[in-house]
């Protein structure tokens, strides 16, 4: 590899799309958003240290 570094950034366990149900049956607070934010933040972090 040239003496390069090899960097891994590795997250898991998203849940993106679980509690956005296009049709809720049931009426209650949905987090959906959440996990959207959250992996925005994951992935800003990554560009962040990439630099």
């Amino acid at each position: 590899m040239g003496g390069g570094e090899l960097r891994i950034f590795f997250f898991a366990d998203t849940h993106l799309g679980l509690d956005l149900p296009r049709r809720p049956r049931v009426e209650r607070r949905r987090r959906g958003d959440d996990f959207f934010a959250s992996y925005r933040h994951v992935l800003d972090c990554a560009v962040a240290e990439r630099r």
